[in-house]
């Protein structure tokens, strides 16, 4: 199994974050339209905001060489009965190395 560190957002990782998203595979997978830097910015922005309050949770996926190579999210969050969706995305040449799955367990 891979080894993966998950952080909080950060802004300063928008360039990161925009380049992994942009990929057409994940796009695609996504169903999002990501054209410049600025609509990753002003996700990141509402992901924080989201987590301030207290509705979702989103981590940046790092791997094992410090490289940022996606995102997980906790959304629709039930504290009291302890339940939330999750949802997560990787780069593009992240994918099928087991990384989305230690992320996974990672959140829990």
């Amino acid at each position: 199994m891979q080894h993966v560190t998950l952080v909080p957002l950060d802004l300063r990782y928008a360039n990161v974050i925009f380049k992994l998203s942009s990929d057409s595979h994940v796009k695609n997978a996504l169903g999002i339209k990501v054209e410049k830097i600025e609509d990753t910015k002003a996700f990141l922005l509402f992901a924080i905001e989201e987590e301030r309050q207290k509705r979702s949770l989103s981590r940046m996926i790092v791997n094992e060489e410090n490289e940022i190579i996606g995102l997980t999210t906790l959304k629709h969050i039930n504290y009291e009965k302890k339940q939330s969706h999750i949802g997560s995305w990787l780069g593009y040449p992240y994918w099928g190395k087991g990384y989305n799955e230690a992320a996974k367990k990672r959140n829990f």
